[in-house]
């Protein structure tokens, strides 16, 4: 695996957005069209990862505060926040790296920005866990590797619990 070096920094006009491909096309034409407006709205933070020296845009992810209804929520959340019916939790809205960026590290260190973020958002407004929703059985098979839990056995909606991260030192 060549692990490619990345600075990983909230979006701005700046980033050179229109040369990113990945996967999905929604995804890419969300992020050349939407992600800086939505950004800019405070609807989502956007962070964008680029090589050192460059503001080309080789990934991206963004967070987004939110509740989980407790029906919903891992067991021992639905102890720990009966109180009130929803766990509070950080969205992972998406994780997505250029198509030429495969296997380079590049989703790896996007992944472990966006743990450390979560973190330190949890540390000033609280938050039980950060949360997703993987795209397919191949992703949601990739996030467990990471760590993150499924709500139920055949359920693409996933989360991992902050401790776990607090816990690790990430």
């Amino acid at each position: 695996m060549n692990n490619t070096q990345v600075v990983i920094s909230p979006i701005t006009r700046l980033h050179k957005r229109s040369s990113f491909v990945c996967e999905e096309q929604r995804i890419t034409n969300y992020f050349i069209n939407n992600a800086r407006k939505e950004h800019d709205l405070y609807k989502v933070r956007v962070f964008v990862a680029c090589e050192p020296d460059s503001l080309v845009a080789i990934g991206f992810y963004s967070l987004v505060i939110t509740s989980v209804a407790l029906k919903e929520s891992p067991e021992e959340a639905q102890e720990k926040f009966e109180r009130v019916d929803a766990m509070p939790a950080i969205y992972l809205a998406g994780v997505a790296r250029h198509l030429d960026q495969k296997g380079k590290g590049v989703g790896k260190a996007l992944l472990e920005d966006a743990f450390k973020r979560a973190l330190l958002i949890s540390e000033h407004a609280g938050a039980y866990a950060l949360v997703l929703d993987a795209k397919n059985e191949k992703l949601a098979n990739i996030y467990e590797g990471y760590g993150f839990e499924r709500f139920t056995d055949e359920s693409l909606k996933m989360f991992i619990a902050l401790k776990v991260l607090r816990d690790a030192a990430i």
